[in-house]
This record gives structure tokens, C-alpha cells and sequence, in this order.
């Protein structure tokens, strides 16, 4: 498209002024974390993703927020994992409450100690604020351990993979 105009990354923030004019849905900024260490917990409850949040600032309160997260997991015990995307502190794009099962943004279950599984899920929220909004994934398991950007067996042949967390925001 002729109109678009040449973008300019810095520190992995793209700035609205660099951007063609035009009505809604226009992207005002990115901003992405990239995880490439492990994580480890055995906890049942949710824990931070350590290294794995985002802080994005909205120009505007009527602007909406994607958030995309590509990570992966590997579960020791053929136990059950869980990830749910959190803003600030209250919890967003969970499944619906039933008083009998978790609530979660992704979940997984790898019976062999070799094996990861990709979770990827996006999210369109509205914070509906111009103060700096942090999205933050949490983790869990059933039982047993869970790991990030690595399998339970962790051998030579296994290889180590990374995660990210993208905010953009777009405007209404």
C-alpha cells in the first residue's frame, strides 16, 4: 500500500508519528519482550513467568491492546500445565468459571520428558487508561514440574527455545 510509510524501530518500540494517517485500527506502537532463559516451577498456583511481561503506555484510553504470546512447555509425570495472561494484576482471556475446573488462557499436557509443547494465543483488551499497563504471563502445574524454553530431559539432542510477548497498540 502506497499510503504506508517506512516505520522506525528503536529499542523494539515502533512510534505513531512514523506511521501512515488514516481511520481506526491503525497500530500506534509495538513493544515485545523476548524471553530466551529457562523457567522452572513446581507450584500449583499461579506463578510470574520470570522475563516474561510486557509494559506498553496507550496514547489513548479509547485505545485497544493486542497481546500475542508464543511460548512452550514440557511437564515431567505427564502432569497437566497452565498459562494465563494476567494485566497488571487481574486476570485476562481465562475460560469461563464453572467451580469445577481451572480457568486458563492455554494449557498442556507432554507424556514424554523429551517433549514441548507451543502454546500461542493472542488477546484484543481495553484498558481503557493512558498509564503504563504491564501484561505479564503466569504458569502452573498439576503436579510434578513444569518448565519453559526447555524439556524435562534436557539432553544434547533436545534443543533450548525461546518465548515472546507482544504488546501493540491500536487505536479506535
Amino acid at each position: 500500500d502506497s499510503s504506508v510509510t517506512s516505520a522506525k524501530i528503536t529499542d523494539n518500540t515502533i512510534a505513531s508519528g512514523d506511521l501512515a494517517s488514516g481511520v481506526g485500527g491503525k497500530i500506534l506502537q509495538v513493544v515485545q519482550t523476548a524471553k530466551t532463559d529457562t523457567f522452572s516451577t513446581s507450584s500449583t498456583s499461579y506463578t510470574d513467568v520470570t522475563g516474561l511481561s510486557v509494559a506498553i503506555t496507550p496514547s489513548s484510553t479509547s485505545s485497544k491492546v493486542l497481546v500475542t504470546v508464543s511460548s512452550n512447555s514440557s511437564v515431567s509425570s505427564g502432569n497437566n500445565a497452565e498459562m494465563k495472561l494476567v494485566r497488571g494484576s487481574t486476570d485476562i482471556f481465562i475460560g469461563d468459571d464453572d467451580s469445577t475446573h481451572s480457568r486458563a488462557s492455554a494449557q498442556t499436557r507432554v507424556n514424554d520428558n523429551n517433549g514441548c509443547m507451543t502454546l500461542t494465543f493472542s488477546f484484543l483488551d481495553t484498558p481503557n487508561t493512558t498509564s503504563e499497563t504491564t501484561y505479564k504471563v503466569q504458569y502452573n502445574v498439576q503436579g510434578g514440574t513444569g518448565t519453559i524454553n526447555k524439556a524435562q530431559g534436557d539432553g544434547s539432542a533436545i534443543a533450548r527455545t525461546a518465548s515472546s510477548i507482544i504488546a501493540m497498540e491500536v487505536s479506535a
